[in-house]
């Protein structure tokens, strides 16, 4: 299950996009936010995995928001939401880490489109914006680069533990084969946990960087 943010300073238009992405979306959780410091301060709290975001908020806008965000949490997907950008705009938020955008008034398919796309590490913007992009030499990839394990830069030990983890191996079980105490264990896997910016063993495992680590061992 994921969790999301839905941001935009109209509150009816904020509760219509949370209802279209609570029916057309399997979420643990949709927190609402109606300007860049109320995202900014969900995002500590709460792991979130997609933020969908108007781009003109009081206090702090879209891109104000999207940017401190992605400093502390990188893998964060966010889509920003307008009634109208230009190109050079677009060029900003894909620049920033944006990896999506919503014309405003969008049907619902495109919202549970969108969600999916950026889910499976694709970018979503309209095929003009893209062809525009890549016509000013300013877009060279459809996706989102994954990252590889290397990119997390994990000590020797934390790598073992993964391992271990990966190997469906319990704490006291990675305990006894490092020969370290269970509290050492947990300390290992909670800063495993912040590194890949993510809440559960079960979310570790499936990370896409450390499924393709695993797999060639």
């Amino acid at each position: 299950m994921i969790n999301i943010i839905v941001a935009d300073d109209e509150k009816d238009i904020c509760n219509s996009i949370a209802k279209i992405i609570a029916s057309n979306i399997k979420t643990n959780e949709i927190f609402i936010a109606h300007d860049g410091i109320e995202v900014i301060e969900i995002t500590s709290m709460h792991h979130i995995s997609v933020i969908v975001m108007d781009v003109a908020m009081p206090n702090k806008n879209g891109l104000e928001t999207a940017t401190e965000v992605l400093k502390k949490f990188p893998s964060i997907k966010i889509i920003c939401t307008s009634l109208f950008q230009t190109f050079e705009n677009y060029f900003t938020m894909k620049k920033i880490g944006i990896v999506g955008f919503i014309q405003k008034g969008s049907k619902p398919k495109v919202y549970k489109s969108a969600i999916e796309s950026v889910l499976n590490n694709e970018y979503y913007f309209e095929e003009n914006i893209i062809n525009y992009l890549e016509e000013k030499g300013l877009w060279k990839e459809k996706k989102t680069p994954n990252k590889s394990i290397e990119d997390y830069r994990l000590t020797s030990t934390q790598l073992i533990v993964l391992k271990y983890i990966c190997s469906n191996y319990k704490n006291t079980e990675i305990a006894n084969e490092l020969n370290i105490t269970i509290g050492s264990v947990e300390k290992h896997i909670h800063n495993l946990f912040e590194k890949f910016n993510i809440v559960s063993r079960n979310d570790l495992k499936t990370h896409q960087a450390v499924r393709d680590w695993f797999r060639k061992l």
